[in-house]
């Protein structure tokens, strides 16, 4: 049978997993499994359900990727990352876990809607973000994914609330490694990253560690700020030479009002050599939170 039939027929509407998750409906496919809605079918709690695809279920190696890779994101438990809930095993023994599931807009339509951010707004967006992937980083996750898709936003009591999503589980990862302080990718690890967001060691496909998600949420932080990407290009292949050997239009040439230390800080997490990007995300966060508290008195 056609491997998209069989999911249709064995992941329709209505469908229990596992004697305890009710397929609600398809949201789509991410990498290399797809997401459903599902709820808890005793205590009616919705989920996102995502399970390996059908056609890959026989690739031994793959299935132990997904496994490991949902395990160890499922040990990161932040309010600006996407839980994992639970990880199992499918009645097809497809590997398979929950997350938290999230209602509310990406960070993409939002620019597409809006253009360019507040100052204030986008500030807010990145600490979360990046409080996010230092949390990760230190539990020696790389995201490898980073970009508007990826981030959702939630509306809640307290204001607006980043939500990053794919922790380790978009990307096939192996062969973690300790170097110094720093979590790594090892080289037997393929990244899966949109060229836009690319870093230049991802592009590469070389070892990779958090200055990578650095790079990729430079990117995201241009594009928030100025409305465009820092590279423009029409084909895939174009796009990654640009990271690899165009200098991005400094963003103070495009957005004028942007103050210059933070100018700075968006234009060293785009630097091409990593060792001169900022050296990881709690150095980050701490720069990023200086401007929040310096424009805290500016309305959106």
């Amino acid at each position: 049978m056609n491997p998209s039939l069989w999911d249709e027929a064995k992941w329709s509407e209505g469908r229990i997993i596992r004697g305890k998750y009710r397929i609600v409906g398809r949201l789509g496919s991410r990498g290399i499994g797809t997401v459903y809605k599902a709820e808890h079918v005793r205590v009616e709690h919705p989920c996102a359900l995502k399970v390996l695809n059908y056609e890959l279920a026989d690739d031994a190696s793959c299935v132990q990727r997904f496994q490991c890779a949902a395990l160890l994101a499922w040990k990161l438990h932040h309010p600006n990352a996407v839980s994992i809930e639970d990880v199992d095993l499918a009645e097809d023994d497809r590997p398979f876990f929950t997350m938290e599931f999230v209602e509310g807009q990406t960070l993409r339509n939002l620019i597409a809607a809006d253009g360019r951010l507040t100052i204030p707004r986008a500030g807010a967006i990145v600490w979360q973000v990046v409080s996010a992937l230092a949390a990760a980083h230190e539990l020696g996750i790389v995201h490898g994914r980073i970009n508007p898709d990826n981030i959702m936003l939630v509306r809640t009591p307290q204001g607006e609330q980043s939500k990053v999503c794919d922790f380790g589980v978009a990307k096939t990862l192996q062969g973690w490694m300790h170097d110094g302080d720093t979590m790594s990718v090892s080289r037997g690890g393929t990244i899966v990253c949109k060229p836009a967001y690319m870093s230049p060691e991802a592009v590469k496909a070389i070892t990779q560690d958090g200055r990578s998600d650095i790079y990729s949420l430079g990117v995201v932080m241009y594009q928030m700020l100025t409305g465009q990407l820092p590279f423009s290009a029409d084909e895939d292949h174009k796009m990654m030479e640009a990271h690899l050997r165009l200098v991005p239009t400094p963003i103070e040439s495009v957005r004028i009002d942007i103050p210059p230390a933070l100018a700075g800080l968006v234009m060293k997490c785009l630097e091409k050599p990593w060792d001169q990007r900022p050296a990881n995300c709690r150095v980050l966060a701490r720069e990023t939170e200086k401007f929040r508290a310096e424009l805290e008195d500016i309305a959106f």
